[in-house]
């Protein structure tokens, strides 16, 4: 009996410590939040730990007085994707560990600087936009239009789903905004990437449940043995 019950234990630990891997963020700074800016925010920023800068530059934001001042989606932080100093439209990338044929969820929050409407810098479209890529394809593309779309001031939380196709997955956010001297971009916070959970079979689910019945009852018995 102790045997089984010892093997039932361990089936079930496994099953957990399965499920709590599944939800293990790959991302590496995803809030933004590594090695902040001295003074709260930087304009033109050409490095950001844990992702690299591939084109343009972006800002690294937040609400503290003297910056942005738009508070976060996840943290203190956020990325306008559409940097400073007429730069153009900023890249970022991160290239993630993962498993060829498993399927994982991205997900992020998206906003739209509307900074535009109440400041004298330069700015190219009251929509603001960018594109998400895995690997070298294009994964999905997400705007906003100031004005217009009743979310665009607001934080989003953005997700969709994919499939890796070897051990290592490049993800990548290109901003779409940067003509005309634009300083004003699509905003980002709050990156993951996470395993997608599997559907349990139904006889991972039956073991998992006796599992925890003969724990039970083993603990019963210990405590009014």
């Amino acid at each position: 009996m102790n045997t089984f019950v010892r093997a039932i234990g361990i089936s079930a630990a496994m099953y957990v410590a399965s499920a709590a891997t599944t939800h293990a963020n790959l991302v590496t700074n995803g809030s933004f939040e590594a090695s902040p800016p001295v003074r709260g925010c930087a304009a033109g920023a050409t490095s950001l730990p844990g992702w690299a800068v591939s084109a343009g530059n972006i800002d690294i934001d937040s609400a503290i007085p003297g910056c942005g001042g738009i508070a976060a989606a996840d943290g203190s932080y956020w990325v306008d994707l559409t940097g400073s100093f007429g730069a153009g439209a900023g890249h970022i990338y991160q290239d993630l560990a993962t498993e060829a044929g498993a399927q994982y969820q991205l997900s992020f929050y998206f906003r739209a600087n509307d900074q535009f409407t109440s400041l004298s810098y330069g700015n190219d479209s009251a929509t603001k936009a960018f594109e998400v890529w895995l690997d070298s394809a294009l994964a999905g593309t997400f705007s906003r239009t100031v004005g217009v779309d009743p979310l665009a001031s607001t934080w989003t939380l953005e997700s969709l789903l994919f499939t890796a196709a070897g051990p290592t997955t490049r993800l990548a956010f290109w901003s779409l905004n940067g003509a005309n001297g634009s300083v004003f971009g699509p905003m980002l916070d709050g990156v993951s990437v996470e395993r997608a959970p599997s559907v349990p079979e139904p006889g991972s689910l039956a073991l998992l449940g006796l599992g925890l019945a003969v724990l039970g009852l083993a603990r019963r018995r210990k405590t009014h043995g």
